[in-house]
């Protein structure tokens, strides 16, 4: 059944209810019975349009001023510009050193020969300058072999050049000059020389105060008065005798 026609219904229905009032008793109740079925309503289709778009709008960035380069200034003739530039300066680490003791300076070194050596037995330099010392020498010797004796006393004087500046101390150079008497008689007689020369070494002087003197030299020695001058330099009396010497002492310095 259509829905027009149960509407048509409906209102005969409410037509005929006072007529059938009016008919009838009125204190009579007239009572309809029944039902009605009402469709469904229909289905309403709203089309709610979409929310508007949110635009939101952000303030420009501040605007960023950057000073103008002042120009590179022109070099005139006979000037030269430099630009700044970065200076770099790394922390160097601090060690703490401790000083050396400065070494103390020698002025005297005193050494004996233990060996019998012609020229130089005992001897005796003081530094006078950095690079000088003088050097004295007093000369013994007595042998006595198989009967046969012999003796030496003489001096010696000179002046030594120290390289290392350590005078008297390092290795050393310098002249010699000497005086000495020779015996071999039991008469008395003998002869005096002069000799002459260079000589040469190293001397050590240590911290514990011990000196030891390792050296050389090379003399002449010319005869000049005795009984026997004749007859021991023989020929060599006007040229000399070359008489090379090592020598070494150990004694103390200071």
């Amino acid at each position: 059944m259509r829905f027009s026609a149960w509407i048509a219904l409906a209102a005969a229905w409410l037509v005929a209810a006072p007529a059938l009032a009016d008919g009838e008793d009125s204190t009579k109740q007239v009572v309809i019975s029944g039902g009605v079925i009402v469709p469904p309503p229909p289905t309403v289709i709203v089309n709610v349009p979409p929310p508007p778009a949110v635009i939101v709008n952000f303030p420009p960035p501040p605007a960023v001023v950057v000073p103008p380069v002042p120009p590179e200034p022109v070099p005139q003739p006979g000037q030269i510009y430099v630009g700044a530039q970065p200076v770099y300066v790394q922390q160097a680490p601090v060690y703490a050193v401790q000083p050396e003791q400065p070494e103390e300076d020698s002025l005297l070194a005193l050494t004996v020969n233990p060996i019998w050596f012609w020229f130089g037995n005992v001897h005796a330099k003081i530094g006078v300058a950095d690079w000088v010392a003088l050097n004295g020498q007093f000369d013994y010797t007595y042998i006595n072999f198989l009967g046969w004796k012999m003796w030496m006393l003489g001096v010696t004087v000179g002046v030594d050049i120290f390289f290392t500046g350590r005078a008297p101390e390092g290795p050393f150079l310098g002249p010699r000059v000497g005086f000495d008497h020779f015996d071999w008689t039991d008469s008395g007689g003998g002869v005096e020389v002069i000799r002459a020369g260079l000589a040469g070494g190293y001397q050590w002087i240590f911290n514990s105060g011990f000196a030891l003197l390792l050296g050389g030299s090379l003399a002449y020695i010319v005869g000049v008065g005795g009984n026997d001058v004749d007859s021991w330099l023989l020929d060599w009396k006007d040229l000399g005798i070359p008489v090379p010497m090592f020598d070494i002492g150990l004694g103390f310095g200071t």
